[in-house]
């Protein structure tokens, strides 16, 4: 038998770890290394280019889409609106100048710029760009509003209450406009209709503080005072769960007002407690002395009217309470002191007339204790005759006549506040009535002369 040939060339050792199959499978780890696969990576890095770019292009249309939003119109107006809403009027000025420069939307910007010049208290201003939007419908209701308001504050009550009513026609629920005209119709003495806007006003509003205080004002001069507390919480309880509508002074005051109504109606822990959410004054102390007065906690009466006069040496109710205290101890001497203190600034004070008769009567003063009886009984006189024009302008409201009458009376009872408040209401009705014109010039603060200037 012949035997093949073999050399160690032709042939390829078989190895363990080693199938012979895998002689085509794979290549010596020298030639993976020499020669790699080839990846199609161009390829690729054009797949992510083409992504990043379409992301860059999404991002860039959200963008535009973004800014042409914000930039229209109807967006700025609403941005403007909005500041205003928050007293941010430098960004509702910004806002304006970009409203500007759309011409249809003239009546929005002139909106916005009566808005800002009554801010600033520029009324003449403001008028003249409200009146370019009462035409148009987005904006003639706040526009009318806004009129009606600036004329209030001119003293022009008839135009004020025109504008007012039209914004009414086109909006019945427009809260604001009702509480104006509410105000409108108290300042001339029209409280029938004062009280039924008011009411409106707080229903349609009901975080306004605002209705209910001017409502508790009304049943306050009225004397109905069961119903002016019951408007002076109200309007206490919406300031504290929305705070920011009532100014300081205003909260202060009507703590002063609720408890000298609930004083009125013999309440007189109520009225302590109402007190003490007061910030000291010379009127809270003289209220809290009254109080204690009538809780028979004398030491606590000598203590709040002591701090009222070192707050202020010529408040007249500290003065009566501290002379009626003397006299109720039999010291009339003791009492004419505070009370000779309190003529001097209030000589036609009726209540202290009527002390200083009783203290001048105790020390055989007969002469002057007649003095101060007919002076206290003339002065009686007029309260009675205050009251009885008062409600006569409640029956003939907006008579100025019958406002110029108050006005009249109010000066002789020696209270210069409110007989300003009536002779401006009579010129609110009427602005040529000279009377009026007169009375107003007359009680207005003199220049100092150049001896008198410090």
């Amino acid at each position: 038998m012949q035997v093949p040939s073999h050399t160690p060339d032709s042939h390829t050792p078989h190895t363990p770890d080693r199938h012979p199959s895998d002689s085509h499978a794979r290549a010596p780890a020298a030639a993976d290394e020499a020669e790699p696969k080839p990846v199609d990576r161009p390829r690729r890095a054009r797949r992510r280019r083409a992504g990043v770019l379409a992301g860059a292009a999404l991002v860039l249309l959200g963008a535009a889409y973004v800014f042409s939003y914000l930039h229209r119109p109807e967006q700025i107006y609403q941005r403007a609106l909005k500041a205003v809403a928050r007293d941010d009027f430098k960004q509702a000025q910004r806002e304006l100048r970009r409203l500007q420069a759309f011409r249809e939307c003239e009546p929005q910007a002139s909106l916005i710029a009566g808005i800002l010049a009554l801010h600033e208290q520029k009324l003449d201003a403001a008028l003249n760009e409200l009146r370019f939007a009462v035409d148009d419908p987005e904006t003639r209701v706040l526009a009318r509003t806004l009129m009606g308001r600036t004329m209030y504050q001119q003293h022009r009550f008839h135009e004020a209450e025109q504008n007012l009513l039209a914004a009414l026609e086109f909006d019945p629920g427009q809260a604001e406009a009702h509480r104006w005209l509410g105000i409108a119709n108290y300042d001339v003495g029209a409280m029938l209709q004062a009280d039924l806007h008011l009411r409106q006003a707080a229903e349609l509003a009901t975080q306004d503080p605002v209705p209910h205080r001017i409502l508790g004002l009304i049943h306050n001069d009225l004397e109905d005072l069961e119903k002016a507390v019951d408007d002076y919480q109200e309007s206490l309880r919406r300031d504290a769960a929305f705070p920011g509508r009532l100014k300081p002074t205003d909260r202060q005051a009507m703590y002063i007002e609720l408890a000298g109504a609930q004083v009125g109606l013999v309440r007189w822990r109520d009225a302590l407690a109402t007190l003490r959410q007061a910030d000291e004054s010379a009127d809270v102390l003289a209220l809290r002395a009254e109080c204690h007065a009538a809780l028979g906690e004398a030491d606590r009466v000598q203590e709040c009217l002591e701090r009222a006069l070192a707050l202020d040496p010529g408040h007249l109710k500290s003065l009566l309470a501290k002379a009626r205290l003397a006299l109720d101890s039999n010291e009339p001497e003791a009492a004419l002191v505070p009370l000779e203190r309190a003529v001097e600034k209030h000589p036609r004070d009726a209540p202290l007339h009527y002390v200083l008769s009783q203290a001048h009567q105790r020390l055989g003063h007969t002469d002057l204790a007649q003095d101060h009886v007919r002076e206290f009984e003339a002065l009686q006189q007029l309260a009675q005759q205050l009251a009885d024009l008062k409600r006569r302008a409640i029956e003939q409201p907006r008579d100025a006549a019958v406002c110029y009458q108050l006005g009249l009376l109010n000066e002789r009872l020696g209270l210069p506040d409110a007989a300003g408040n009536w002779y401006a209401a009579t010129l609110s009705l009427d602005a040529r009535h000279q009377g009026a014109q007169e009375r107003l010039r007359e009680m207005a603060p003199k220049p100092a002369t150049t001896e008198e200037k410090p």
